[in-house]
């Protein structure tokens, strides 16, 4: 993609991946359109996230990472935060149910709306757009209000939800509907699919802007939800997270798992592993792995090696990365 910068010619590049062709396309539509690496990740993360029901959603967390050029890299934190503001202390607790899954060999999980966490990614999209994108915030959120409309039915999504659509969906009919076809049938990978009112939603996401999610329309209707279902996300959680959040500074995310994943990690530090202190030594490594389900540690002297060619990938694991340099 050529640009030019004054009196000085150079070319961008952006490299986009993603899961799904749509989303795809739409980060490279907006690098073509003067965007850089931040306006692709965004556009391409919007896309996959109306596009893999079951999968990802608006309504969960990210970590933004950026690493500005001639600048330090930062990341923006976006992860869910633990909800219940201002509600009653009765509350905590109710709303729930246990569902169980032959997924992944077996897995044991609490859903309902007193399960549900407050949604970060909307306000840490907002940030990073803010700081650092070219493009107006509505580039960035259109191509996903019209790829909501129709899109194809992703491999790893139908794999997933041939797994959970009859339990974990099972007691919202609305959301069924979504995420099986004609009479209940599982979905087959690349089948098409539409999501209309979600379509309309993000339209109204690209032209009032991010407030929409919280202290709008979208925040005040999840909020009644919310009390209406026993859930713990308040009107007040969700102001909240409205506030700008400032990103960190040297490209490292925030504990995973908070307060609670530190008390988690102590056993660990008491045994000789220092989890999220990468970059002090490298002989003491941990990863937080991206399902927040478990703690993965590195044995002291045991260094982690990079995955050789042919070792099977995840795509579903990383649904977009973009990579952006300039000469």
């Amino acid at each position: 993609l050529w640009a030019k910068m004054g009196d000085v010619s150079h070319v961008r590049r952006i490299a986009v991946a993603a899961t799904g062709r749509q989303a795809v396309d739409a980060g490279l539509a907006v690098a073509t359109d003067g965007g850089n690496a931040v306006d692709a990740a965004l556009a391409t993360a919007f896309v996959a996230l109306a596009t893999e029901p079951g999968m990802v959603s608006l309504g969960g967390g990210a970590y933004v990472s950026v690493w500005p050029v001639g600048g330090d890299p930062v990341v923006v934190d976006g992860n869910v935060e633990m909800p219940g503001r201002g509600a009653d202390p009765a509350c905590f607790g109710q709303g729930v149910r246990e569902v169980r899954t032959d997924y992944g060999g077996g897995v044991t999980m609490m859903a309902g709306h007193g399960s549900v966490a407050t949604p970060g990614i909307v306000p840490s999209f907002a940030v990073a757009a803010e700081r650092y994108a070219a493009l107006p915030w509505a580039r960035l959120v259109e191509p996903a209000a019209a790829a909501a409309r129709a899109y194809p039915m992703g491999a790893a999504a139908s794999r997933y939800l041939a797994f959970v659509a009859d339990t974990l969906f099972a007691d919202d009919a609305e959301a069924r509907a979504l995420v099986t076809g004609d009479g209940g049938a599982v979905l087959r990978g690349g089948e098409e699919r539409d999501n209309h009112d979600l379509g309309d939603t993000l339209d109204r996401l690209a032209n009032e802007g991010p407030s929409l999610f919280s202290t709008g329309d979208v925040g005040r209707a999840l909020a009644m939800s919310m009390a209406r279902h026993d859930g713990l996300v308040t009107a007040e959680d969700l102001a909240w997270l409205d506030r700008r959040r400032e990103p960190t500074a040297g490209g490292r995310r925030p504990d995973a798992g908070g307060d609670v994943g530190r008390a988690r990690a102590a056993p660990w530090r008491q045994r000789g592993l220092d989890l999220g202190r990468r970059d002090r030594d490298p002989a003491r490594r941990a990863v937080l792995p991206h399902s927040r389900a478990r703690l993965l540690a590195r044995p002291r002297g045991r260094r982690h090696r990079p995955p050789r060619a042919g070792r099977r990938a995840r795509p579903d694991r990383a649904p977009w990365l973009v990579v952006d340099g300039e000469r």
